[in-house]
């Protein structure tokens, strides 16, 4: 009978129509709870204590089995600003906000030789383990926490030890090839492209990878001519008509900030009213 009552919240989604899509989860913690319910005046005082601690549990539990986020993808290219502008939106969202980065996504290059991992052509959406990266993106958007990995760009190398990183109502993602991948920026509910002129990037890709990465100039700039602008030409800058929000001069573009920023206050708004209500069907 539980069975059935699952079943039929399933294939009934139009009951519930004022809430989000339905899932699994929630349909299972419905009929749970309607089940317990129904049958609550037939039960033994043992198994009605029972009833009420599980549905506690549930409510308790609620934010994480049935959580919803907004996920925003920020793209474009190498040193065009995408970091700056998910630090900045961070901090305009404390607590409610968590960023996730595609660069730690590398695949594993263990069974290449130190000296070889260099050649590797980590600008290709074939370097980017983009299976991890989705199940990793829709955990946290169900309310789950995973393992993230840590990529050591000295050594070209995830390492062993992995990070812990915590759901949250608004999930930025950044990285070049987010939208890229269509099953990768199918996942977004807010696309942005930062537009940054090429000699700037370039620039800004010398100082990064120099002062953090612990590169030389010669070999930046190998790379950048022999894989890094290649890449960007063939994957990167065509995927800008998929952006819904293209920001030009990055980060230092304060008007186009404050109007993402305005955006997504009334989203987190309207994802809080939305919840509030499809809590008291």
């Amino acid at each position: 009978m539980l069975l059935r009552f699952i079943q039929r919240d399933l294939n009934e989604p139009q009951v519930h129509s004022d809430c989000f899509p339905t899932s699994l989860k929630k349909c299972t913690q419905r009929s749970l709870l309607f089940f317990l319910n129904s049958f609550s005046n037939s039960l033994s005082h043992e198994v009605n204590m029972l009833r009420i601690l599980f549905t506690i549990f549930l409510f308790w539990s609620g934010s994480s089995l049935s959580a919803q986020s907004i996920l925003v993808g920020i793209a474009g290219g190498t040193g065009s600003g995408k970091s700056t502008i998910a630090e900045k939106i961070c901090e305009v969202f404390p607590g409610t906000s968590v960023l996730v980065s595609q660069d730690s996504y590398y695949k594993s290059l263990s069974h290449l030789p130190i000296e070889e991992r260099g050649s590797v052509n980590f600008d290709h959406p074939n370097a980017i383990d983009f299976d991890l990266f989705k199940s990793h993106l829709l955990s946290l958007k169900e309310g789950f926490a995973v393992e993230g990995p840590i990529y050591d760009f000295q050594k070209h190398n995830r390492k062993e030890k992995t990070q812990v990183i915590e759901p949250a109502k608004l999930i930025i993602v950044e990285g070049i090839l987010l939208f890229a991948i269509e099953e990768i920026r199918e996942l977004f509910d807010l696309k942005i492209f930062v537009d940054t002129d090429d000699d700037i990037r370039i620039l800004r890709r010398i100082q990064r990878d120099i002062r953090e990465r612990g590169r030389d100039l010669p070999s930046v700039i190998e790379q950048y001519l022999q894989t890094v602008k290649p890449m960007h030409d063939a994957f990167v800058a065509p995927s800008k008509q998929h952006a819904d929000i293209i920001i030009p001069l990055g980060g230092h573009n304060e008007v186009a900030l404050d109007l993402i920023f305005a955006k997504l206050h009334h989203d987190l708004e309207a994802l809080k009213t939305s919840y509030i209500h499809c809590g008291t069907q």
